[in-house]
């Protein structure tokens, strides 16, 4: 694995680079509003114990979510209503606010199939 990654581990945040090109379904165990890059955002708990990692969520993908499981006007109320969702993350290419190219983290939900005639199951998508 390299000396840096037996060292340090693998971090308490998901990299996108840690998913390459695959899209990754987790499950939302917690709910939180935590500091990251000096400002309050709301952020992710993916798994649990030893395993939990945690996802800090951009105006994107904090959207993509409300959008699809509900807005609240508390964090608990948000964590009720959010934690025990499955989602789908997955990486991209974009920018960071002075321009570098990086790789970035985006989240959407599986929609449920269709019951009878009509188009296939997709995955709802929030365009960037």
């Amino acid at each position: 694995m390299g000396i840096c990654n037996d060292t340090y581990g693998q971090g308490t945040y998901i990299k996108a680079k840690e998913l390459g090109d695959d899209d990754v379904e987790v499950q939302i165990a917690g709910v939180t509003m935590e500091e990251s890059f000096g400002r309050e955002q709301v952020t992710l708990t993916i798994g649990e114990g030893d395993d939990a990692r945690k996802l800090s969520l951009n105006k994107t993908n904090c959207n993509v979510l409300s959008d699809n499981f509900g807005d609240a006007d508390s964090i608990e109320e948000l964590d009720r209503l959010w934690t025990g969702k499955s989602i789908i993350l997955y990486a991209i290419d974009t920018q960071t606010p002075d321009g570098v190219a990086t790789r970035g983290l985006r989240v959407r939900v599986k929609k449920a199939a269709r019951v009878g005639l009509g188009k296939p199951a997709t995955t709802a998508e929030t365009p960037v």
